[in-house]
Formats: structure tokens, sequence, C-alpha cells
């Protein structure tokens, strides 16, 4: 059981988290975004998405611990605060803050808590510095960020259960069911992780599809072969393309060892020479392709 002791000094609204505002000066405000800056680059998320998951993550997580009074205690433990960290783990949380923003960015309120151990001494926004750095440098805390920055809320669940509030009572799963539906975690689109610069470029033009040449031969009764395959290149009027479409016949002719200067022939299709023949079908077919 927790037992919470609320100073009306203090301007709290544990019933509605969408209310819920954290004043910091300044400068906890500046620490705050150096700690975020500092872990979140290792995370493939939306900056300001970040930032309202993680607002709401500890909104949610003092409201379980103490319906997000800093002043809270448990007489039981050293336990106090909105996040109700211990002696000994607000020790380790200040640790984590130092290793995060450096020696020199410790502020003076950190160390004086670190000393006394006692929560209490900080303002709300202060001890939801803590709980960000701690939780950010935790072993282990990155598998269920990930999620949570994917808008899994079991991850939250997870994450406070294993890592924060570790080994929960009954009372506690129950009270975690009584208050889950007031997690809420924002939904946003997930992020491509493909190269966004890509993404954004216009599609180049496509390369002009060249029409294959057609060759068309009118029919006659009976219908007539064409004596040599060079008649048909020069009756098609084809424009020339890659050199031309006399080099395409020069090329035919070499690899069948046919000499262009000879006479051509006047035979009959019937008449035409082997020789001939594969010329015709050859250059035929590196005209239309098929």
């Amino acid at each position: 059981m927790i037992f919470l002791l609320t100073l009306p000094s203090q301007k709290l609204l544990g019933a509605n988290m969408a209310e819920v505002e954290i004043q910091n000066t300044p400068q906890d405000q500046k620490l705050l975004n150096l700690i975020r800056s500092k872990n979140l680059a290792r995370f493939n998320v939306d900056r300001q998405n970040a930032d309202k998951i993680m607002d709401r993550v500890g909104s949610w997580i003092s409201l379980m611990e103490s319906d997000r009074n800093p002043n809270a205690k448990n007489p039981k433990s050293t336990a106090a605060g909105a996040f109700q960290y211990t002696k000994g783990a607000i020790k380790t949380a200040v640790n984590r803050l130092k290793n995060t923003v450096g020696a020199k960015n410790l502020p003076d309120w950190a160390k004086k808590v670190q000393e006394s151990g006692d929560a209490r001494d900080l303002t709300f926004g202060q001890q939801q510095i803590l709980f960000e750095a701690d939780t950010f440098q935790k072993p282990g805390s990155d598998k269920f960020l990930t999620n949570i920055f994917s808008g899994n809320e079991d991850a939250v669940i997870n994450l406070y259960k294993k890592l924060h509030h570790t080994e929960p009572d009954k009372s506690t799963l129950t009270r975690i069911n009584e208050l889950r539906p007031q997690l809420r975690l924002p939904q946003f689109e997930p992020q491509d992780t493909s190269d966004a610069v890509l993404k954004n470029k216009p599609t180049p033009p496509s390369e002009p599809v060249r029409a294959k040449p057609q060759i068309t031969i009118l029919a006659a009764e009976p219908v007539p072969r064409p004596q040599l395959a060079s008649d048909i290149v020069e009756a098609a009027a084809v424009p020339a393309e890659s050199g031309g479409i006399s080099d395409l016949v020069s090329q035919v002719d070499s690899s069948l060892g046919f000499d262009r200067g000879s006479p051509r022939s006047t035979l009959a299709p019937s008449g035409l020479s082997e020789q001939e023949e594969a010329r015709f079908d050859l250059l035929l077919q590196n005209l239309t392709g098929k």
C-alpha cells in the first residue's frame, strides 16, 4: 500500500492525464532537452513525437506510483516522490544524469538530492528529469523504449514492471489494470527507415523506348520472296541508328561471308542460295527482334 502526503502548494491533477502540466524553470527545461537529445539520437523517432510520448510515459508512471504527488512518502521504505525513488535508487539516477549531461552540467539540486536521498526535495519537473535520465540509461531499457516510440502501450507496462517497479505484487497489478485506460500513448505515423532524400526525389524521366523497325512486304499472287535481305532494308526506309542500317547489313554480310559487291541474284525465291537465305533471315531477325 502506498501512503500519500499532499501539500496544497503543489497543483496536481491526478484524475485527468491530459491536464497535467509540468512547469520547469528555463534551466531545468534546457537540461531535460539535453537528456532527450543525447538519448533519442539512437532511436528512429521524430523529436516532437518523442517529447509527447516521454511526457505521457512519465505522467502515467508517476500516476501509478503516487497519483503524481511529488511529496508522496511510503512509511514502510525510503521510497518517496512522484516516482517513488528509494534512497539508493535516487543516487543511481543522479549518477546516470551526470553520465548523460556531464559533471559540469549537473545542477546543484541534483548534487543535493544525491546527498539527502529524498526525492521530495525536488520539484515535480526535477523528478521527471531524474526519471528520464535514469530510464534511458537503465540496462535493457532500449528494447522497451523502441516499442514505446512505436505507440505500444504494452511496452510501457512491461518497462514499469521490469525496470521501475520490479516484482509488482497483486495490488500493484490490479492498479495497473485500473489505470491503464489513462495511459493513452499518442499515436503517430511510423517513421520511414529509407533514405529520406531519396524518398523525396522526383522520379527521373525514363529513357524513351525506341520503336523497332517495322518492315512491310506487299503481297501479290503468287507471293514473291525478296531476292536479297538488303533489298528489303533499302526499300523499308528505316531511320539510321547506331551506325545506320548499312552497317547492320555489312555486319550480317561479314558474319556469313557474303560479298556485298557481288552481282545480285535475279532468280525466283526457290532459286536463292543457302548463303542468301541465311543472310535474309539473320538480317530480318536483327531488324524486327523476332
